[in-house]
């Protein structure tokens, strides 16, 4: 009897250990199979696939170089030159200097601004986000650092 039990174990234990993988390889050929979002593409009717990935690089380095900017203020805000305190007129104000450019730069917070300025200013050359499956199959794409582009 003992032979008979062993055996059911171990029959019960392999077949938990099949359902494991299966169900592993399904979540996995689920996850790969499309059930992401679909691919967005900035596109103006208007402009060559050329124009529009100059544009794209152009609202990019735009977007960088208003972040840098508005850490660069935060961080004159913050400085102890600016909020000094009455008590405190002999210590060494560069060496207290706070630097969030690093840590403003790095965070949501900075990907976020710079999103929000790349957005606008590719809306406001006339382009819209667009589904793949929305354009013309004539339509060039081309994939960049700052995002998808199409054109003619």
């Amino acid at each position: 009897m003992n032979r008979g039990a062993s055996k059911s174990r171990i029959n019960v234990s392999e077949g938990n250990r099949v359902r494991t993988i299966a169900s592993i390889l399904a979540a996995v050929i689920f996850v790969l199979s499309g059930c992401s979002s679909p691919r967005h593409y900035w596109y103006n009717p208007e402009k060559t696939l050329r124009e529009a990935r100059l544009d794209c690089r152009e609202c990019y380095n735009l977007a960088v170089e208003q972040v840098a900017e508005d850490v660069a203020y935060e961080e004159d805000m913050y400085s102890p030159e600016v909020h000094e305190e009455p008590y405190s007129s002999t210590r060494d104000k560069d060496s207290e200097r706070i630097d969030l450019k690093p840590l403003w730069e790095s965070t949501q917070w900075g990907e976020t601004h710079r999103e929000n300025i790349f957005r606008g200013c590719m809306s406001s050359r006339g382009y819209s986000l667009t589904r793949e499956k929305d354009l013309d199959s004539t339509i060039r794409k081309s994939s960049l650092r700052a995002g998808r582009v199409a054109g003619q």
